[in-house]
């Protein structure tokens, strides 16, 4: 027209989001969980970024790796979870595998999950139940033997074993690193008319205490036999014997009869 005229408007233009970014790890995932963890126990939260928005920016969390299936992960939280027994003697790590998913896009990211040793197994003996012959009229401080005991819990303080006298003995002492029993002094074979007499049998209760907190311990039963030594000769009965013989003696004939004792 004439004159021309003109309108003016505000037009509001808003730029949806376009699913356009996959989600993001910003860090590797690794965490120390103990072997005594209950089923329900938090382990870790692994948590993503997006570049988009809104619904677009929402990851949903699963595991694409979960070796023994003893870990569950929330999909909204991405909180994971022990589920199963963990038994650090049996595995002491687990490699699991994380994805986050945002509809369109996918991330993944390790996840290591490393199970911490704890004091659950008391030392074990070798054997119940040891027996030594130690012979008599030996020099102080000498060996008798050795007891033996491991322990399973993993290396380190919990699996380190001292050994030690359950009651304190005059006679004899175990050293606290090898179990080496050792004699305190000598001792003297006692006669009886039994070869096993209990006066010649020392009992003794050997612990071996672990290193943990709080320490295990276990124990064996040791039996030292002190045993006749060859330190005696021979004495005949009479210093001298005398006996007639006659000339018709053959050959074998009994004359006499000497005896001796040791």
């Amino acid at each position: 027209g004439v004159p021309q005229m003109t309108g003016t408007s505000t037009v509001l233009v808003t730029v949806l989001d376009k699913n356009d970014n996959p989600p993001r790890f910003t860090r590797l995932f690794s965490v120390n969980v103990t072997e005594n963890a209950e089923p329900g126990a938090f382990v870790i939260r692994v948590t993503s970024s997006d570049l988009d928005i809104g619904e677009n920016a929402n990851a949903t969390y699963s595991f694409t790796e979960n070796p023994g299936k003893k870990f569950a992960i929330d999909s909204s939280t991405g909180n994971v979870t022990v589920v199963g027994p963990l038994d650090r003697e049996t595995q002491d790590e687990y490699l699991l595998k994380v994805a986050a998913v945002d509809g369109s896009w996918r991330a993944e990211t390790p996840l290591t999950i490393t199970i911490q040793d704890q004091n659950d197994n008391a030392p074990e003996f070798e054997q119940s139940y040891y027996s030594f012959n130690f012979p008599e009229l030996q020099r102080n401080v000498m060996f008798v033997g050795q007891v033996i005991a491991a322990d399973r819990d993993k290396q380190g303080p919990n699996s380190v074993i001292s050994y030690s006298l359950k009651h304190p003995s005059d006679l004899f002492t175990v050293d606290p690193a090898s179990g080496e029993l050792f004699s305190k002094r000598g001792l003297r074979y006692k006669y009886t008319a039994l070869d096993s007499s209990p006066e010649n049998q020392y009992p003794l209760t050997v612990l071996a205490t672990d290193n943990g907190k709080p320490p295990m311990s276990s124990e064996c039963l040791v039996t030292i036999n002190v045993v006749d030594a060859n330190n005696n000769a021979p004495k005949f009965e009479k210093r001298e014997y005398f006996t007639p013989v006659l000339e018709t003696a053959f050959i074998g004939q009994e004359i006499i009869q000497v005896q001796a004792k040791d």
